[in-house]
């Protein structure tokens, strides 16, 4: 079998990060796999097995959607159906919409040979419910590239339940599954953990982590809203993990609310650095207002930290409350207040770390996950 991944850039995200551990085992296991990547950025190309095929299109209006991103497609859509045809795929994977743009254009235009899916990431249509900014731009484009173009032949995949109702209610999708991400086992034992808790003058002490993306929709600012009085009340040590749009708002809360003693944002980090942190943390926040799976919730699970999240999206086909960690409703500042309370005051809270790796094991490795979509691929029609 031969598969071919599109996506637009290889950063530290769910979606690129799950693709290289998808990509890294198929190779394992002696299918053929290639992997296009649309823009100019491909951070972690480096951490792709040898054996995968990685092509670079270097388009930068492919990094995200936006009203530039039809003219790059259309500009390298030659190039693109180039690389796929002489590699021969059996099945063309597609990740994150401008993906999705350019394999329907490709099809539609019959430049390309394979079984097309569109591997959905995110609950796209509340998202953009969400986002003013982006409402016109989006509606254009599920009218020409989703409803015009798109066909009965298409194939769909989806990360998690709450994805594929989301998409359902808008789309007619004729051939769908749902497959849950999943992360390789984790490695433990860099010394970056060490250094990162000397810098931040908390080595000797216990601490939070809210992993990901800072992005509006991840919800940092809501939680620090909610509960920064509770922050300096019991001197939490809390750690903000990643980069994104919102790090301009969240230092100016930090600073005006002085909790440049208890808030910390590392920056970006490699997932290495990211799961060794992770795995020292007494609790793993994810307060996300939209979220597709979650995957820094199965990293928690896989290191046997104890996770307080949002009910958004999938992250409930993850995290059980009360059993894998505990869930408060999106938005609900009262229920985050309370639940966030009872995790700091009463240790015995705290779930014990074999019974969440025993839930990751069970799960959510890429062994189970690259089982279920061979399986899916191959009994495609």
């Amino acid at each position: 079998m031969k598969i071919t991944y599109i996506i637009p850039m290889l950063i530290e995200g769910g979606a690129e990060i799950n693709t290289i551990a998808q990509a890294n085992k198929l190779v394992s296991i002696g299918v053929s796999v290639q992997i296009i990547v649309l823009s100019d950025v491909d951070k972690l190309g480096t951490q792709l097995d040898k054996r995968v095929l990685l092509q670079r299109i270097n388009t930068p209006s492919l990094r995200f959607l936006t009203s530039k991103s039809l003219f790059g497609a259309i500009f390298s859509l030659r190039k693109i159906s180039s690389k796929i045809s002489s590699f021969s795929p059996d099945h063309i994977l597609a990740i994150l919409e401008p993906s999705f743009l350019v394999v329907r254009l490709a099809k539609a235009l019959n430049l390309i040979k394979g079984r097309v899916w569109i591997y959905h990431r995110s609950t796209e249509y509340a998202n953009v419910d969400m986002q003013e900014d982006r409402k016109i731009l989006n509606f254009l484009y599920h009218l020409f590239f989703v409803k015009l173009i798109s066909n009965k032949r298409e194939h769909h995949l989806f990360i998690s339940k709450a994805v594929r109702d989301d998409i359902q209610k808008k789309e007619k999708v004729h051939h769908g599954h749902v497959i849950h991400n999943s992360i390789s086992q984790p490695i433990l034992g860099r010394r970056s953990k060490d250094t990162f808790l000397k810098k931040f003058n908390i080595e000797n002490e216990k601490y939070y982590i809210i992993p990901g993306r800072l992005d509006p929709l991840k919800g940092h600012l809501f939680f620090l809203q909610c509960t920064h009085s509770l922050i300096k009340k019991y001197n939490i040590k809390l750690l903000i993990s990643g980069i994104g749009p919102s790090e301009a708002p969240l230092k100016e809360f930090i600073s005006y609310n002085e909790l440049e003693n208890n808030v910390f944002l590392t920056g970006s980090l490699i997932n290495e650095d990211l799961l060794e942190l992770l795995s020292g943390a007494t609790l793993c926040i994810i307060p996300s207002i939209s979220e597709g799976l979650g995957n820094v919730a199965i990293e928690s699970l896989a290191v046997g930290t104890t996770t307080l999240c949002s009910n958004a999206g999938g992250l409930t086909e993850v995290i059980e409350h009360g059993r894998t960690g505990y869930v408060f409703e999106k938005g609900n500042e009262i229920d985050l207040k309370e639940k966030f309370e009872a995790l700091i005051i009463d240790p015995t809270l705290i779930i014990n770390p074999e019974i969440l790796k025993t839930e990751y094991r069970q799960k959510f490795t890429i062994e189970s996950q690259i089982d279920k979509l061979l399986s899916i691929l191959e009994a495609s029609k």
